[in-house]
């Protein structure tokens, strides 16, 4: 197109601008119109909706070195026809609320594959392509998940932390339970052996006493028999004097010596014979049958007193051993006391904690509240490790660090017990851990803290603050 319409007229200007050159506009030329307004010269072309048609020349490439046709802007039904350089021509409009057709067409949206969701390249600001699963599944986050994840993460946490410690409560309400079984039927006992403030007890076997009558064993009274140091059961002679009992005064050859006085002296001289009656015979006969009878008496006599006397000393023996038995019985009392005292103050607090975790249970679910990560005031940093292998034996929870304070926790997973204390820590000193149990302490270094397994290969976690 020429660059200088001035030298022309105004016919040839037109017929320079509109009809030569290949990308020239073609308007008929009836519907033009010319208008000058001062310097500037106008041209309004105006179009018959009825009768005329605006062409568009046609190129084949982008780059407008093909094709010498002219095409119209838009078809009949007034669209705009443009030509799509690449991709497909084929597409296809839907309806909300239709039905799928069994063949879909149309422009799909292609979407970035990223298996492990991970950070992006692009700032804030710039556009940004969709990204799928490994699956395709388009992946989209709640807002401020991360935060509910972390919230979710210490839920299950503390959740493990009550199952553990609901767990140990049971076991522990299954031991006092049998416990106080086998101490209620105690006391039931001896409540029953207690009548007012007495004890009652049966004497299963009576011993066997012997009583000490201090008298000698039983001896044969013989003629010239000399004055006996012990008690004998004997008969002696003896006569009254009106004051006292003497002896009879005799020897071995005559006997009883009588003396008669000054009144009615006798003297015998030679063998007197006295023939005695029957009655006396037969009363001198009953005589030594008594005393025969008298002596066995005494041999019997003996031998009761030595048995009761034995079983004495069995009574006073038993008498000691049932003392015994009472005081033991007094101090086991007081201690059954001291014992059923700390009992109803440990279901006390069993009942208050039950009360607590019932009153965090709605319904089905457990009410959490989510434990701040803020750390405490002085405290400057927090570190954490663990101990995955705890034996049987004492050892230390980790190496030298130096702290404040720290936490150390059972791991979930744990089967036994983790008990923990200073170097020389057992299961019968330590603080009992079961899975999930947390014991705290301020310390000045982590390796101040022993722990010890019920189970071998147990692990523990431990969370220190400096």
């Amino acid at each position: 197109m020429a660059s200088d319409l001035h030298k022309y007229s105004v016919q040839e200007s037109l017929n320079l601008m509109m009809n030569t050159g290949e990308d020239a506009l073609k308007v008929d030329i009836d519907n033009v119109t010319l208008k000058t307004e001062g310097s500037d010269i106008n041209i309004e072309v105006h179009t018959d909706k009825a009768e005329d048609s605006m062409l568009m020349f046609s190129h084949t490439v982008k780059t407008g070195t093909g094709g010498t046709s002219y095409v119209p802007l838009v078809d009949s039904d007034g669209h705009l026809q443009v030509d799509i350089i690449a991709g497909s021509t084929a597409t296809t409009e839907y309806s909300e609320d239709a039905a799928t057709p069994s063949t879909i067409s149309g422009i799909g949206v292609m979407m970035e594959r990223d298996d492990a969701l991970s950070s992006l390249t692009p700032a804030e600001g710039d556009w940004v392509a969709f990204r799928s699963s490994a699956e395709g599944a388009l992946w989209t986050q709640e807002f401020n998940s991360d935060a509910i994840l972390a919230d979710t993460a210490n839920m299950d946490t503390n959740l493990g932390t009550v199952v553990g410690h609901v767990d140990g409560i049971e076991g522990l309400l299954t031991t006092i339970d049998a416990d106080t079984g086998a101490i209620k039927t105690a006391v039931e006992i001896i409540d029953n052996a207690i009548s007012g403030s007495e004890m009652q007890v049966d004497v299963v076997t009576m011993p066997s006493v012997t009583v000490d009558s201090e008298f000698p064993a039983a001896a044969t009274i013989t003629d010239n028999f000399s004055n006996p140091s012990t008690t004998n059961v004997m008969s002696m002679g003896m006569v009254y004097d009106g004051s006292a009992w003497d002896r009879m005064l005799g020897d071995s050859t005559n006997g009883a010596l009588v003396n008669l006085g000054s009144n009615n002296d006798v003297t015998v001289t030679g063998t007197v014979t006295a023939n005695l009656s029957a009655t006396d015979n037969a009363v001198l006969d009953a005589m030594v049958v008594d005393l025969a009878a008298l002596e066995t008496l005494q041999t019997s006599t003996n031998t009761k007193l030595d048995t009761l006397e034995t079983t004495l000393t069995a009574i006073e023996t038993d008498q000691a051993a049932i003392e015994v038995l009472l005081t033991a019985a007094n101090v086991d009392h007081a201690a059954n006391e001291v014992l059923l005292g700390t009992i109803d103050a440990d279901t006390n607090a069993i009942k208050t904690a039950v009360e607590i975790i019932d009153n965090a249970i709605s319904g089905s679910e457990m009410q959490v509240d989510t434990v701040s990560t803020v750390q405490p005031a002085g405290f400057g940093s927090i570190g954490h490790g663990n101990n995955t292998d705890v034996g049987t034996s004492a050892e230390v929870l980790a190496s030298s660090q130096a702290c404040k304070h720290i936490d150390v926790m059972a791991a979930i997973a744990n089967s036994g017990i983790i008990y923990v204390g200073g170097s020389g820590v057992t299961a019968a000193t330590g603080i009992g851990l079961y899975a999930g149990d947390v014991y705290s302490v301020d310390i000045d270094n982590v390796n101040d803290v022993y722990v010890v397994a019920s189970v071998n290969g147990e692990d523990v976690q431990y969370v220190y603050y400096s």
